[in-house]
């Protein structure tokens, strides 16, 4: 019995964030005065006749694991589909509404949480219930250098930071493409690369680079021809700025990510064709804290009513976390740490590993050489977004991702040295699983 794939696509606009608190950075002035372009939330069903997935993702900073479950319950019950069918991404755009608790990094607007809610659990409905076509998948890569550079080994301009800088910047641009059986042209296609996209710190909404890189795909293949953007481990990786005109970078990056893209999703001949097989499973694994700090050491970071009128943005989100960190103590929060979702899909040969937080570029490699030689993608922003996930490497190095940016997400500290291995185990624990080898050729 021959497998065949169908494949169906749905998006939606996120409803205005106008009048709301952006995220991302600190330094940011609010609410949100304007939109520099639209916001949207993509849906991609695609069925091999046994196993049905359907993978969201979102112009939005993160998704919170609670809102994330609660659309996974209701999309579970109304499509009688397992709870692991749904993966749900963010692009980690940090020009979007906030949608999750960051100290003194915008307040989140319950309405529009609960909107935007209703907008993704839509967008599902839509691409289940729209019209499928026969595919096959092909999966390609290409290098794409020159934007990005990694901000905890060298400096924008190329200087390095540290010693121990041998590690190659991955610079990866990798793309599926669903092909229409009949007469294999290209009917959709994911593009994955790694990179915070982080170019606007003022008060408009934009999608960022990723928005870029789909609009210039759109404009050559046809305004309805579904593309979305996955973010890969881009927790040290940060874009490059040749000038100082914002608009100007962000529109060389996606513009160039995208011209990559496009000659990937119309050249049938490079890459790989996928066979015909999909198998998902999600776990959540707890991840646990360096150490649980004691209260005299949280104490002196709470300040009163007077304080906090003449204080500075940062001395606010440490009064902010400290107030956290120490209900948390008291109620016992994250006593042992923080259960995060790790979700592993498999296109065929094909390896793509998520999780719930900010992964490494050193992450994705080691997951890489794990499962060679078959082809891996890894996706930060899956299901949640719990923090930055350092590898055990990074500690003696310090800086902003183990030391202070705990602190925003209100957790009592930084994850653990081991803690990054921890997901990494996981991911191999769910490969190991027989239905998740890799495929024998189905005709």
């Amino acid at each position: 019995m021959r497998t065949r794939l169908t494949f169906a696509w749905a998006e939606r606009e996120l409803p205005s964030g106008i009048g709301t608190d952006l995220t991302g950075f600190l330094s940011r002035d609010n609410p949100c005065v304007g939109q520099r372009d639209s916001l949207s939330a993509r849906a991609m069903y695609i069925n091999d006749g046994r196993t049905g997935l359907v993978w969201v993702n979102v112009d939005i900073l993160g998704l919170g694991q609670a809102l994330v479950e609660r659309i996974r319950t209701v999309a579970s019950e109304r499509h009688k589909m397992p709870p692991r069918s749904f993966a749900i991404t963010a692009t980690h755009t940090h020009s979007a509404p906030a949608s999750l608790f960051l100290a003194n990094c915008g307040i989140v607007d319950r309405d529009w949480n609960r909107e935007l809610e209703d907008t993704i659990i839509g967008v599902i409905d839509d691409a289940v219930q729209a019209r499928k076509k026969r595919v096959y998948l092909r999966f390609a890569q290409t290098d794409a250098p020159g934007y990005t550079y990694n901000r905890r080994t060298h400096t924008p301009d190329g200087k390095p930071l540290r010693d121990d800088t041998g590690q190659a910047l991955d610079t990866r641009l990798s793309v599926i493409t669903a092909h229409e059986t009949r007469d294999s042209e290209p009917v959709g296609a994911i593009v994955h690369y790694a990179c915070h996209p982080v170019f606007y710190r003022d008060s408009q909404i934009s999608a960022d680079y990723p928005g870029v890189l789909i609009e210039g795909v759109k404009a050559d293949l046809g305004s309805d021809f579904p593309v979305m953007f996955l973010q890969g481990a881009d927790a040290d990786i940060n874009p490059l700025r040749p000038t100082d005109d914002d608009e100007a970078d962000a529109r060389r990056m996606g513009s160039g990510l995208a011209t990559h893209a496009i000659e990937l999703i119309r050249d049938g001949e490079k890459g790989t064709r996928l066979t015909p097989k999909l198998n998902t499973r999600l776990r959540m694994t707890t991840l646990t804290w360096v150490r649980d700090p004691e209260v005299q050491e949280i104490e002196p970071h709470l300040l009163d009513a007077a304080d906090w009128t003449r204080a500075e943005k940062v001395d606010q989100a440490l009064h902010m976390w400290a107030k956290r960190a120490l209900a948390a103590k008291t109620r016992g929060w994250w006593f042992s740490g923080l259960r995060v979702p790790v979700q592993v899909t498999c296109f065929g040969e094909l390896i793509v590993a998520g999780a719930g937080v900010e992964l490494f570029g050193e992450t994705a490699r080691c997951i890489e050489e794990a499962h060679s030689p078959r082809p891996v993608l890894t996706i930060g922003y899956a299901n949640d977004l719990a923090g930055y996930l350092p590898p055990a490497s990074e500690f003696e190095h310090g800086g902003y991702e183990i030391d202070t940016a705990y602190k925003y997400y209100g957790y009592p500290e930084c994850f653990s040295p081991d803690a990054e291995e921890t997901v990494r185990q996981t991911i191999d624990s769910i490969l190991s699983v027989g239905t998740m080898a890799a495929p024998k050729h189905i005709g």
